[in-house]
């Protein structure tokens, strides 16, 4: 008998598990709070894609999934799509400044 695993034995499956989302601004939300949270995500229009492998990985990424919801139904949700201006600093000149 031989101790060796033949190819097929020594092979890790994984699988890919997509969470679908409204908004590319969505998908980028729930990716960086998946990845600041040690899950592999990735970003696409409208869902975001975790490999998976291992079954434990599937119940700690929907949890995730339904806290990220209430994060960005509170806050998250009123940042993005938001025109933003940017003021240009002004400098004074040294001629200009007061002892």
């Amino acid at each position: 008998m031989s101790d060796m695993m033949s190819d097929s034995e020594n092979t890790t499956e994984v699988y890919y598990l997509t969470l679908p989302v409204e908004s590319p601004d969505q998908a980028t939300s729930l990716t960086n709070y998946l990845n600041a949270h040690g899950i592999e995500a990735v970003s696409e229009d409208t869902g975001v894609t975790s490999p998976i492998g291992e079954a434990a990985a599937v119940a700690v990424i929907r949890q995730l999934h339904v806290s990220w919801k209430l994060f960005w139904k509170h806050s998250d949700a009123e940042v993005f799509g938001l025109s933003v201006y940017v003021k240009p600093a002004h400098f004074c000149s040294e001629e200009l400044r007061t002892p």
